[in-house]
Order: C-alpha cells, then sequence, then structure tokens
C-alpha cells in the first residue's frame, strides 16, 4: 500500500511528493496512486523479497520494485531494505537490472558518488536528506537529495 507524502505550504500545490511503500506487495489498488499522484518527486521502495518461513512473502522482488518504480514513474528511486535480514531474497542488483529492462533509465535509481546507480554499497545504512528547492526556483531539478554524513551516532557507535 505505502503511503505518500506531500510538503508544502497549506491551500497551495505541494513542492514536493513522497512516495514510500513500506512492506508492500504488489496489487490493483497499487496502480490508483499514479492516478491520483502523477508527479511523485521521489518514491522510497522497501525491497528485499523477503520470504518468512512457509515461503510467506512480505517485501517485493527486484522485478516487482521495478513494475511499481514504472507504473508511478517518481523523478527519482531510493531502494531502500533489501539487504537489513537473511531472510532477503532479492539483492539491490535485481533491482537495478529489472529498471534496466523496464527503461527506467540510470538516472532513475538514486546514485553513489561515482554517478553509478550501482553503487551497492554506498546506498546501505547511510542517512539521506530530501528537500525540495527553495522558494521561487525553477522547477528543473525539483528535488535535492543527498547523503548526510553518519556521525555514528545514530546507529550506536
Amino acid at each position: 500500500m505505502g503511503s505518500m507524502l506531500e510538503f508544502g505550504p497549506p491551500h497551495r500545490p505541494a513542492r514536493l511528493r513522497l512516495y514510500v511503500s513500506g512492506d508492500t506487495l504488489p496489487y490493483e489498488g497499487l496502480a490508483e496512486i499514479a492516478t491520483r499522484f502523477p508527479a511523485a518527486d521521489l518514491a522510497v521502495l522497501h525491497l528485499g523479497g523477503t520470504r518468512l518461513p512457509g515461503g510467506f512473502v512480505v517485501t517485493m522482488d527486484g522485478a516487482q520494485g521495478a513494475e511499481l518504480a514504472r507504473q508511478l514513474a517518481p523523478e527519482k528511486i531510493l531502494p531502500v531494505h533489501y539487504g537489513d535480514y537473511t531472510v532477503m531474497r532479492s539483492p539491490l542488483s535485481a533491482f537495478l537490472a529489472e529498471a534496466e529492462r523496464a527503461g527506467l533509465g540510470p538516472g532513475a535509481a538514486v546514485s553513489g558518488p561515482t554517478g553509478s546507480s550501482r553503487a551497492a554499497g554506498w546506498l546501505d545504512h547511510v542517512h539521506w536528506s530530501v528537500r525540495p528547492p527553495p522558494e521561487g526556483t525553477e522547477a528543473d531539478g525539483r528535488l535535492h537529495v543527498e547523503r548526510v554524513p553518519d556521525s555514528g551516532a545514530r546507529r550506536g557507535r
């Protein structure tokens, strides 16, 4: 199911739309998100193909995540949660390959410091700052996503 978060001044158009999938699986109702909110700036997709004992799947795998990203057509995609536990069976590389097959383009996934979305290690355990542009700026480059230096405090170091 997920959540669409809109940020901006009250009673004015949203300046930033952020979709967070949460632990969800594809179903017909997900297509309604793109209909109701056609311009998401960032989609945070919880992936991993988590398979619990007995074969119960609770998170999208790479192919399912790429299909949802294709439907939502966000400006940027931030894949998360794909390697947090041993029950996860679908690595980030599966999502990136499927995203490429779906024609999402190399610039769709939030990229690492080298500019390559395949810099998977850099995406692990970092904190991100996502904010709209300053008031009055052009829509080009509307979304600002950057890595926030990790002091280690949030991870108990």
